[in-house]
């Protein structure tokens, strides 16, 4: 004879080998069997509720799970199941709450480890995050997937440089996944570790010789070598370029009363590039253009940019296939590209060619290496005429004032009074990305802290939230004869506001060189503080130049280290003109070029006028030794 317990145990186990099998309706009819039954116990309730967990009846599986733990509290299984709903339900407290329970049973158990690190991440409570997947390595360090959350712990903890060892143990397990090669070089990127970030990305591209990310990554690393020849960095993109030749013919310009521009951009409204989009967007001539914005992001993500467009189609979810028909179909006729190799880029579809008339603007420091590229829109300042065409696969397209115009953030705080007037001290300042500050930059920044005695550095970027990184900037001035205590690092501060009222603790702003910021430098002038920069040969070190030319302080721009170093000086022994400098330099600001959407505006679209005729030319016919505007 069958006991009622023999009877549930060979049920459970059935039920069991359904969820397994994924044959969920037919585990949930054999339980509604054995309930009819009355032979239930706590295993049953609990598998009957992982049967409607997964049919999505999430009531149901509430019910009989919590049956399940006021028959067995202990069972850290049942825990990590009840955990399990509320995760999928969006109660994410709710969820770490049980995993939390589940483990004062089973403190070692892999599975609620790993569930409660990546609750604990979706929550952003990172510290937390680190220690429990710690301990999920600790229980089970072989699957991939729990040193892909150790990963994410220790990077949304800004632990960098420990992420990159979480890294190398997920490729060990996965040593062909593009992805994660890719991705490795880009943190390696932000901790300044250049030869092992090209290590990552050549590794990549081995085995898959056309991913996209990574050779766009590997081109990118040459904008930021100190040293770096440009003709052999054009070269370099030149080769990336006839790799992804297609050979696909233009099509004609589509007949029309507006000009049809499209705008491909991966980033958000945040992103640096909107402060330069925003005013061109608001002053453009609508009878004349009409404008889409293909984006990496939804248009809640982008509300600003999206309100100054007619249409916005985010296209992050489409292959660079889907992405080319979708502008055919739109017939554009002018396709702008704000990407070039930075992340999210769609360069691909660029060298598919759906749109007659091709253009490669702001978003990236040098050219392309596309052939079906046709300009790339600059000015004078920055790319010098007939001194950097041999330097560029498109034809350079020169705006006759500054190449961007800047917008500044809406919520601005205001321009205090100069620091160095309160604290007796002058305080030096960059707010440039960790990737920028080379062993020359450093230099030249202890060289100008050792002339003004006294003088302290604040530096700023997202890097600093790693305290190796930080223990490595501190080591390095101090082998310059800098102590820590002048020194003041932080990480990068959010929100935007945060971050452009710490401007108000810096007297002036140092550039870094050769690849000197954009986006920082119009931030730091907006705020009352001059900027100090040095222009170099090509594009990336000369943007310095051509923003505080166009902002009317040509008398900042150094030609070199030493001169770089002596302005900086001269400007910090005059604390009248710093005072008088931070007085008018917004309303200054306001009165220039580099803030006159309108006249920006009128043009870039002159500028796009007078290549809309080349659509009906022959590519091939096209002299490249000349630049198209000047």
């Amino acid at each position: 004879m069958t006991s009622d317990v023999d009877s549930a145990a060979v049920h459970a186990q059935t039920l069991f080998d359904l969820c397994q099998a994924e044959r969920f309706d037919e585990a949930e009819a054999l339980y509604s069997r054995v309930c009819a039954a009355g032979t239930i116990d706590a295993e049953l309730y609990h598998l009957g509720g992982v049967a409607a967990l997964e049919r999505e009846d999430f009531e149901a599986a509430l019910d009989r799970v919590r049956a399940a733990v006021s028959i067995r509290p202990g069972e850290g299984s049942y825990r990590n199941t009840l955990g399990a709903i509320h995760w999928r339900q969006g109660n994410l407290l709710e969820a770490a709450a049980c995993f939390r329970a589940g483990l004062q049973s089973s403190p070692a158990d892999p599975t609620i480890l790993y569930h409660l690190s990546c609750v604990l991440l979706e929550t952003e409570e990172f510290g937390d995050a680190v220690e429990t997947s710690r301990r999920l390595l600790e229980a089970d360090s072989e699957p991939a997937e729990n040193w892909l959350v150790r990963m994410r712990a220790l990077v949304g903890a800004g632990q960098l440089s420990a992420a990159v060892g979480a890294y190398q143990g997920l490729l060990i397990r996965d040593p062909t996944n593009t992805g994660l090669w890719n991705n490795a070089g880009v943190l390696l990127i932000t901790l300044g570790r250049f030869p092992e970030a090209e290590t990552c990305f050549r590794r990549a591209l081995e085995i898959e010789p056309r991913y996209q990310p990574a050779a766009s990554n590997l081109l990118m690393i040459g904008n930021y070598a100190e040293n770096g020849e440009a003709p052999i960095l054009a070269d370099r993109h030149r080769a990336w370029g006839r790799s992804m030749e297609t050979r696909r013919r233009p099509r004609g310009r589509a007949p029309g009363a507006r000009t049809r521009i499209g705008f491909v951009c991966s980033a958000s409204d945040s992103h640096s590039v909107a402060y330069f989009m925003r005013g061109l967007l608001a002053a453009r001539s609508r009878e004349d253009f009409a404008i889409t914005w293909y984006s990496g992001a939804p248009p809640e993500a982008a509300a600003d940019l999206a309100a100054r467009v007619d249409t916005w189609r985010s296209v992050a979810e489409l292959d660079d296939r889907q992405l080319e028909r979708q502008i055919r179909k739109d017939r554009i006729d002018v396709l702008i590209d704000l990407d070039g190799h930075t992340a999210g880029n769609r360069l691909p579809v660029f060298a598919r060619r759906p749109a007659p008339v091709q253009v490669t603007y702001l978003g990236y420091p040098n050219t392309t290496g596309l052939r079906e590229i046709d300009y790339r829109i600059t000015d004078a300042l920055a790319d010098p005429p007939r001194a950097t065409e041999h330097l560029h696969m498109e034809r350079l397209l020169r705006l006759p004032g500054c190449f961007v115009c800047y917008h500044p953030a809406d919520h601005a705080p205001p321009v205090g009074p100069s620091p160095c007037l309160r604290s007796g001290v002058i305080t030096f300042g960059s707010f440039n990305s960790f990737p920028k500050l080379n062993a020359d930059v450093l230099s030249s920044w202890a060289e100008i802290l050792t002339r003004i005695p006294g003088s302290r550095l604040m530096l700023k970027c997202w890097s600093f939230r790693d305290r190796e990184v930080v223990r490595s900037v501190e080591e390095c001035f101090a082998g310059l004869g800098i102590a820590s205590e002048r020194l003041d690092l932080r990480a990068f501060a959010e929100p935007v506001a945060r971050h452009l009222d710490l401007y108000n603790e810096v007297d002036i702003a140092l550039d870094t060189f050769p690849y000197n910021g954009t986006a920082t430098t119009c931030e730091a002038l907006w705020m009352g503080v001059p900027v100090v920069t040095r222009a170099g040969q090509r594009h990336a070190s000369r943007v310095g130049l051509t923003l505080m030319t166009h902002a009317g302080m040509p008398g900042l721009v150094a030609g070199s280290r030493a001169e770089y170093i002596e302005r900086a000086v001269a400007l910090a022994s005059d604390r009248d003109r710093l005072a008088a400098l931070r007085a008018q330099m917004r309303e200054g600001l306001r009165k220039s070029a580099l803030l006159d959407s309108a006249s920006f505006a009128h043009a870039f679209e002159q500028a796009l006028k007078s290549v809309a005729p080349a659509i009906q030319v022959p590519r091939a016919s096209r002299n490249r030794s000349k630049s198209a505007a000047t």
